[in-house]
């Protein structure tokens, strides 16, 4: 084994870009990270501090500006951890500048400093909102909504 190789799971991904192509491909989550109590998720991959993420497509591997990511779809049972579900449900639908309307569910965690609603939870410094939908989990680059119902 190379002492210098990082371990990563892989996580099958469908990207929607805003030009209205798709990117369909894997991208690689850490194991561990400090300050971190389990592997990576997509969400957390999305709203890091790196513009650039490698994907692995048929074609190869490139670099994605998640600049031009309007939203990222994975399945859900990959994706799943028992702490996403805490809060309050809501079902809600995102008018998109880009695409069609989004639905699903948002979970909202209560804590001391917010009143657990969503326009708490998508007024957080991140830029990628996790939507629950049947089968998957879309997380959704808030730069492209244009409004929240529900």
């Amino acid at each position: 084994m190379n002492q210098f190789k990082i371990e990563k799971k892989v996580r099958k991904v469908s990207f929607h870009l805003t030009d209205g192509s798709q990117v369909d491909g894997e991208v690689f989550l850490s194991l561990s990270e400090e300050g971190q109590a389990g592997p990576q998720n997509l969400g957390e991959l999305l709203n890091d501090r790196d513009h650039f993420i490698p994907v692995k497509t048929e074609k190869g591997i490139f670099l994605l500006n998640l600049t031009h990511v309007v939203q990222a779809k994975t399945v859900l049972e990959r994706e799943l951890d028992e702490s996403m579900w805490g809060g309050s449900g809501f079902s809600i639908a995102l008018k998109m500048e880009i695409g069609g309307a989004i639905e699903g569910d948002m979970f909202v965690s209560i804590n001391h400093e917010k009143f657990g609603r969503v326009k708490d939870y998508v007024n957080q410094p991140i830029t990628f909102f996790r939507l629950f939908q049947n089968e998957h989990i879309v997380y959704v680059n808030q730069k492209y909504i244009y409004s929240i119902h529900d």
